[in-house]
Order: structure tokens, then C-alpha cells, then sequence
């Protein structure tokens, strides 16, 4: 399985669209950069992903429900962002995930 550790750099702007179509991904780490924008549901579709660290960034909106389908899931970071609403009820169904910083 693939894994992204594109931590603590410079980035800006949104999240990738084409992150949806690497479904070997089993880490992805974008923490600690400048992005910004929603946290995009395409993400959701990343069947085999096992970390998800999107913490330090200046993601804004709500969790997308479609992170529920992320059933390998174990460890989830989306801390200090501005993200608002509430958490959906389907992440429930992360029955992997060990660790849930928000």
C-alpha cells in the first residue's frame, strides 16, 4: 500500500480532487501545511486508507458523512482547523479507529 508523508511543508490551496483515485492509499499525512478550503468528501473513497492527518491547517465546513465508508481507518487527526457543524453519525461505522483527535 502507498503512503503520502507530505507533512510540515508549504502548501496551500484545497485538498486534490485526484487523492480520490489512489485506492492503494494507506497514509495520507497533509498536516502541518497551509491548506485551506472544505474537507473534501472524495476522500471517502479511499477504501484501503489507514491514517488521515490533516491536523495544522485552515480547513473550514463541516465533516463529510462520506468519511463514514473509511472501514480500515485507525487513526484520524482534523485538529486545530476551523471546521464547524456536528460529527456524523456514520463515523460509527470506523470500527478500526483507535484514534480520533478533533
Amino acid at each position: 500500500h502507498s503512503q503520502y508523508q507530505l507533512d510540515d511543508n508549504e502548501f496551500n490551496g484545497s485538498i486534490p480532487a485526484g487523492l480520490s483515485s489512489c485506492k492503494n492509499l494507506a497514509l495520507l499525512n497533509l498536516a502541518q501545511n497551509h491548506l485551506s478550503g472544505v474537507l473534501p468528501p472524495h476522500l471517502g473513497n479511499l477504501s484501503n486508507l489507514k491514517v488521515l492527518k490533516l491536523q495544522l491547517n485552515n480547513l473550514t465546513d463541516t465533516f463529510p458523512y462520506q468519511f463514514g465508508q473509511l472501514r480500515m481507518l485507525s487513526t484520524l487527526n482534523f485538529s486545530s482547523n476551523s471546521l464547524g457543524g456536528s460529527i456524523p453519525s456514520e463515523i460509527k461505522s470506523l470500527s478500526s479507529l483507535t484514534m480520533l483527535h478533533l
